[in-house]
Parts: C-alpha cells; structure tokens; sequence
C-alpha cells in the first residue's frame, strides 16, 4: 500500500499520517527540552506504480518550535500543471493551553483537539476522527516499547537490523552525527512476514539535538512507497514570529474531545 507522510505526529512521522512528519514519535516531554527554532525540509517520496513506474511526489516541510513550548508543523505541496492543486496542511502543539490545532486548505476548517487533564497525559490520544493523535510520554519502559508488527517478523526470523555508525558531518552548515540501520532480506515472502524496512538513516544536529536529514528505503512492493528522504534546507536557532503559530482566520473551527489509544512503536514513516 501507498501512504504519503504527512509529519503531523511526531515523530515525528511520524506521520503525518504525516513522524512525523517527520521526525519519528517524539513525546510533548522531549520536545520540551528542545531551544527554539525553525527548520525546513525539502521531503521526497518516491513510489512504484501498478504498472511499475515510478512516481516521484515533492514537498516542503516546516518546523517551529518558541521559548512557550509551542510547536509548529506545515506540509507544503506545490501544484502540478493539469494534475493537482497546491495543498498546505498545517498543526499547532501547545502545551500551555493544552491543545492541538490542525487545519489544511482542502477542508478549510481548523480543528482544536483538548488535551485531557495533567494528571492523565501520559500514553497515546487522539480525536474520534483519529487525527490529531498525541504521544504524552510514558509511565514505564513496557508502555513505551509495546510488542509490533515488525518485531514479530524479527523474532520468528532471529534478525534484527544491524546498525552502522556514520560518524560525523557538516550538512547545510550544520555538523550531524549520522546513523544507519539496515534490515537482513526476509526469507518469508509472504506479506505479513515481511519486514516494514529495508534501511533507515538519520543525521541529527550536535548539540541541537534536531534532525537535519532522514533517508528511509522499503521494501520493493509494486504501489509501496520505495524511498523517502527529509533533506534540510535551512535552519535558525532563535524565537520564532509569533504569527506562524496562529491558524487560517477565516476558517470553520471544530472543537473535539481526545480519548486514550494504543501506542506503536514505529519511529520511520510506513509505506
């Protein structure tokens, strides 16, 4: 199956729908240690279609984070000539106010989804709708690291994905420590027995602590997602404008209630 990231959980598309986008499935808690910035990405997704061609898809990715704990995330598609129109999908994470505000200029609504009390943020919530969906954090290590899909795939096989350490290097003028894992070949064949990834490597800032490149490869699957990458395009440590952090003014706003789901542990984006 074919599935864009939007990077509107973080991570931290994990995913957008889209890690988060990108950025795997940092809880409130992490992104509360982070200083303030503003990154930007330009995101590729390339995938297979039915009759075996490839098909590239494009976008703009932005993060912001101020001195309040808020959060910022927009996913930017351009138009295609005689194809699609262009399309922004934006989210705000405000822990002060305890809210999640999410719009796009599709639907042209903006929907504010209420955190539950202090005392109960912990876990994975998210909107009857299923989106927003927030990780809080967790009590224990086992809420964090619940069994998934792909551990399943790795046990019955005795493979893990092996890691390989990439050391350092200046990207954009940013000096990031790289590392990459890569998964053995599964040697059932059958869908579900399949590994979720083929590779995944990840640049992240010193000091920072912030991604500033992601390169992820699937397995080869006709109408699967074959590769993704994030690749930073700028990036300023310093306050934010305020006015990022406001939505659409002139559109509907839905308010919703957040209820507890399970958690899952995936840190790269599914195809």
């Amino acid at each position: 199956m074919m599935r864009g990231r939007s990077c509107m959980f973080l991570v931290f598309a994990a995913a957008c729908g889209l890690p988060g986008h990108g950025q795997g499935s940092a809880s409130v808690a992490e992104e509360a240690k982070q200083q303030p910035y503003t990154e930007e990405f330009k995101v590729d997704s390339i995938s297979v279609a039915p009759d075996l061609t490839l098909k590239t898809f494009e976008t703009t990715y932005v993060q912001a984070k101020d001195s309040h704990g808020r959060r910022l995330e927009m996913t930017i598609r351009a138009a295609e000539p005689g194809k699609s129109e262009s399309f922004v999908q934006g989210s705000i994470t405000d822990p002060e106010n305890g809210t999640r505000t999410e719009w796009d200029t599709r639907s042209k609504r903006v929907v504010v989804a209420e955190w539950p009390a202090v005392e109960r943020r912990y876990g994975c919530w998210q909107t009857d709708e299923g989106r927003p969906r927030i990780s809080f954090g967790f009590r224990s290590s086992s809420d964090a690291n619940p069994p998934t899909k792909n551990d399943a795939v790795m046990d019955a096989q005795g493979a893990g994905p092996v890691h390989e350490d990439l050391g350092i290097a200046t990207i954009q003028g940013v000096e990031a420590h790289g590392e990459r894992w890569a998964w053995p070949p599964s040697k059932d064949e059958s869908a579900d027995r399949q590994h979720a990834f083929l590779s995944t490597e990840r640049w992240i800032a010193a000091g920072s602590g912030l991604l500033v490149k992601e390169l992820v490869e699937y397995p080869r699957k006709p109408g699967w997602t074959r590769t993704y990458s994030q690749d930073l395009v700028g990036l300023t440590l310093g306050e934010p404008d305020a006015a990022k952090f406001e939505p659409p003014v002139d559109y509907e706003i839905f308010r919703q209630e957040m209820h507890e789901v399970p958690c899952g542990r995936a840190s790269w984006p599914l195809p």
